[in-house]
């Protein structure tokens, strides 16, 4: 599964924009979860794309280069998955509330 934890984008000026995820806003997250994402999505000011066979890169090897610098790099994926399972059973748990779609 892939998720959006975060959103550049250089089309508003001056500066750009940066969106984050609503499920970081929590405060089970850890704070280096949020510094992360924000790290990365700011590697995007920096780095330029490229195009590569017609196709434009943004994850280049330079930037995931600058991306392993982040102190808890590593630490992030484990920390994403815990959120998604955590948001997973919210969700379940609402359905369970609510019912199915079409059961009554």
């Amino acid at each position: 599964i892939t998720y959006r934890w975060g959103w550049y984008s250089s089309m508003v000026r001056p500066h750009g924009l940066i969106v984050i995820n609503c499920l970081l806003d929590d405060p089970k997250v850890p704070r280096f979860v949020l510094e992360g994402t924000m790290y990365h999505e700011m590697l995007h000011m920096q780095v330029d794309p490229v195009v590569v066979n017609g196709r434009r890169v943004v994850h280049t090897r330079q930037f995931r280069t600058l991306e392993e610098r982040f102190d808890r790099h590593e630490d992030l994926r484990p920390e994403y998955r815990k959120v998604l399972r955590r948001y997973g059973r919210e969700v379940g748990a609402v359905r369970r509330t609510r019912g199915r779609r079409g059961q009554r």
